[in-house]
Parts: C-alpha cells; sequence; structure tokens
C-alpha cells in the first residue's frame, strides 16, 4: 500500500487593480475552509495555504508554491484575480505537470469559457470547494466527482452539478494554515484600534434577496438557495478563535446578517459575556428597529449598506429592493443605536440620467447629516456572474464581440454600459464620481486602476 502524501497547494492570487478594500486584513477564508476539509477528511494530505496579496511579485510567489513541491494546486478566482490566477497557472504548468484547479466565483460562472480557452487549466470547481478537493486528493476519478468541471472525450467541457451541503456539514476555516497576526496587524493599522484583534467569520452564504427576486442587478452570486451556520455553530468557531488567538473584533461576511430575523434572534441569545465586537453588511429594507437593537446587543459597532442611488426609479431599475426613504430610516436607526454607517453607491444604474446623479448627490448629503459616518463610491461595472453582464452581452454587437470570451477589459466594459443602458454621457458620471468622492468621509472605490503589467495567458 502507498503512503506517499498527497500535497495541496491553495493560492488567493493578488488582485490586478491598484485599490481593493480590505485586501490587506481580510484573510483567505474560503481557502482556510477548504483546507479545513482536506486536513479532515484525508488521511495522506498536507496542504499549504498562500495569498499572493503579501508578496512582492508574482515570481515570488510561483516560487514558493515550485519548492513545496505539489502534487496539486489550486487557485481562488474572483473578478480582481482572474488574470493573475491564469499567469500563475500558465507558468507553474510550464515548469512541472502539476494538476492545476481553478475555483471561486469567477470560474463557477465562466467554467466552460475557461477550459475551452486555457488548455493549462485541468480542471474548474463549481460551487463549494471543499467536497470536490476532498475527492480529487483522495484519487477519486475526476469523471465521479461532482462539481469539478472537465473535459470529456471529445474535448468539450462538462460538469455534473453538485449538490449544496448545509453548511454545519463543513469544518470551520482552519486558521493555523496561516500567520493571523499579519491580517490583525494590518487590521489595526487600517482602523487606529490598538486593542484589536481581528478575524473574518461567515455565518451564510447567498441571500435572501436574490432567491425570492432574482436579486440586484449587479450581484454576480452563484444563483443557489441561502444557506446559513446555526447559530451555534457561529458561536462555537467565535469562542474558538477568542481563546485561541484572542480575537475580539470580528467581521461578519455574510451578504447580509438580516435577512432571517429568527435567526439573528436566536444568534444574539447565546452570546458570550465576552467583550467582543463586530461589524458587518445588512441591507436597508432589513434594517428595523428590532434588528438594530439585536445588532446593538450583540456589539455591533459598523453596518455596511448598499443604499445605490438617491433616485427611487433607479433602485427599482436595478432591482434593489430599496428605496430612498428606506436608506434614510436605516441610517437614523443605526445612528440612534451607535452604530456607524458605512454607505455606498453605484453611479451607472440602469436609466441613469444627470437627474438622477444630482438626486443621490443630494441623498447622499441628506444622509450624512443624519448620521452616516463613511461613503464609498464606485463605477458600475457589469461583472461576471450578474445579470448586468448578460444583458450587456444581449447586445448584438457586443454580444458577438466578446460571448465565448473569459477575460474582459472592464473599464471598457463599464463605459460600453453606459453607452447602452444610462441616458447621460460618461463624463457625467465622472463629474459626479468626483463630486462624490470628494465629501469628506468619502472613499473612491477604485475600478479602473489596474496593475501595469502584461498577462502572458
Amino acid at each position: 500500500m502507498s503512503t506517499a502524501r498527497t500535497k495541496v497547494v491553495l493560492v488567493i492570487p493578488s488582485s490586478e487593480r491598484v485599490k481593493v478594500l480590505r485586501t490587506a486584513y481580510s484573510p483567505p477564508l474560503g481557502l482556510l475552509a477548504i483546507g479545513a476539509s482536506l486536513l479532515q477528511a484525508t488521511k495522506n494530505t498536507d496542504v499549504l495555504v498562500l495569498n499572493g496579496e503579501l508578496y512582492s511579485t508574482e515570481n515570488a510567489l510561483v516560487e514558493d508554491i515550485v519548492a513545496y513541491k505539489p502534487n496539486i494546486v489550486g487557485i481562488s478566482t474572483n473578478v480582481g484575480c482572474y488574470k493573475t490566477a491564469l499567469s500563475i497557472a500558465k507558468k507553474l504548468k510550464t515548469q512541472n505537470r502539476y494538476l492545476i484547479v481553478l475555483g471561486g466565483p469567477y470560474v463557477s460562472t465562466m467554467w466552460k469559457e475557461c477550459l475551452k480557452n486555457r488548455p493549462y487549466i485541468d480542471y474548474c470547481v463549481v460551487g463549494d470547494g471543499e467536497i470536490p478537493m476532498v475527492k480529487l486528493s483522495n484519487g477519486v476519478p475526476p469523471e465521479r466527482i461532482d462539481g469539478l468541471a472537465k473535459r470529456d472525450f471529445l474535448g468539450e467541457p462538462h460538469l455534473i452539478p453538485q449538490i449544496d451541503l448545509p453548511l454545519d456539514s463543513y469544518p470551520d476555516p482552519d486558521w493555523s494554515l496561516i500567520d493571523a497576526r499579519v491580517y490583525q496587524e494590518a487590521y489595526r493599522q487600517t482602523y487606529k484600534q490598538a486593542d484589536a484583534i481581528s478575524a473574518c467569520i461567515n455565518a451564510m452564504k447567498g441571500c435572501r434577496w436574490q432567491e425570492r427576486s432574482g436579486g440586484c442587478i449587479f450581484c454576480a452570486l452563484l444563483r443557489s438557495k441561502l444557506r446559513q451556520r446555526s447559530p451555534e455553530r457561529v458561536w462555537q468557531e467565535i469562542n474558538r478563535l477568542y481563546d485561541k488567538y484572542g480575537c475580539n473584533h470580528f467581521w461578519e461576511l455574510s451578504d447580509t446578517i438580516g435577512c432571517d430575523i429568527d435567526w439573528l434572534r436566536r444568534f444574539n441569545s447565546l452570546k458570550p459575556n465576552r467583550p467582543i465586537l463586530f461589524k458587518g453588511y445588512l441591507r436597508a429594507s432589513e434594517t428595523t428597529q428590532e434588528s438594530v437593537k439585536l445588532l446593538s446587543t450583540l456589539g455591533y459597532n459598523e453596518v455596511f449598506i448598499g443604499i445605490e442611488s438617491g433616485d427611487n426609479a433607479i433602485l427599482k431599475a436595478a432591482n434593489k429592493g430599496s428605496t430612498v426613504a428606506l436608506n434614510k430610516r436605516a441610517t437614523i436607526l443605526l445612528r440612534d443605536a451607535g452604530i456607524k454607517t458605512f454607505a455606498s453607491v453605484v453611479l451607472g444604474l440602469p436609466g441613469e440620467s444627470r437627474q438622477s446623479l444630482q438626486a443621490t448627490y443630494d441623498h447622499v448629503c441628506d444622509l450624512f447629516e443624519n448620521g452616516m459616518n463613511t461613503l464609498s463610491v464606485c463605477i458600475f461595472a457589469p461583472y461576471v456572474g450578474s445579470r448586468a453582464f448578460l444583458r450587456l452581452l444581449d447586445d448584438e454587437k457586443i454580444g458577438g464581440q466578446y460571448r465565448g470570451s473569459d477575460v474582459f477589459d472592464w473599464p471598457l466594459f463599464s463605459r460600453l454600459w453606459v453607452q447602452t443602458q444610462c441616458i447621460c454621457e460618461w463624463s457625467d458620471i465622472a463629474e459626479y464620481n468626483k463630486r462624490l468622492s470628494s465629501i469628506p468621509s468619502s472613499l473612491y472605490e477604485d475600478n479602473f486602476s489596474y496593475v501595469e503589467k502584461e498577462y502572458d495567458i
């Protein structure tokens, strides 16, 4: 019987964008979850987790991967790092016959195009990565692994979808696979909180609004039902991180923590008597007196809300499920509870005009007067996986040029979107972006500045 160990490297590449919020202090939670499953469910597997954001160059990251002599290299992908992931994969494939597996939200949508266009990619994981990676590491034939996209005998991409499992069936992310102090120090420096020992957690996957309505037009979540970990399991993870690492500031990464008030009540009722603070995400429509009171009792000190626009017609066109009045109500409720509001707006939603842009500017000013603390401003981009992306490709000229591609010029796509879906000019979008980002306590999330490099992909 062979006793050779399988060595797996899990990689999150650095972003191609120059400025990305949170990358310095947000550990690769998805890879830590996959790593935990590999270590728990496989007998002879070693796991190494690498974060490209912590490397000065891509080549340095590749050198560390090669030095580990892995059998399998799993690379996570999102809209900000897909080209970097391809570049890393191609370099590795030219050096050795590593088994290259891409996963993450980008290839979960674009797996067909990836396998058709990139011969150096062996497989794509579509959806949760835990079970497919465990089976692949254990030597299960790829054709018998649900959720693992592969090429059939004709070379055509093929996938047997996997069934979404309850989140409690997976082990908690394994923080021993990284040096948590690196991320915690970055968090302290960013938030100027000397006593903060941070950690990220994820209580849910999916969005109830998307499940019911199809979701916001810019939403790039995989179309699946909302899945929740039990409140007991979430507190189990929090308590372990508190006891082992001293973590006292938790960033809860669910798309919205308020989608199930019964879950939130149960979570609140189990809170231990410990000095723990939270921040996380909430929809304006779910920001009620009860939900805010529960968050305050839990120790939430900041909530992120996508207000998106100050024009109700634009919010309706984007299928946001919110209104200007709900945005203001949410800000006031959070202010009165002593919780900071970090709001975001998106310029260039369907039907955007100079009038709607001015309405958004006025709305933002009103929210600041009523207690909003911070604003993030970005220009809309129809990213892969969103209904906006599909709408843009439905345009005969644009779709004819880009359908079948897996790599896109996102700044160009933003301009194409404004040209075809808005009733204002690009110069109007740029003008109001500058005005909004010039307001004190506003941040500009740069969708358009990318690292200047050529990608050999």
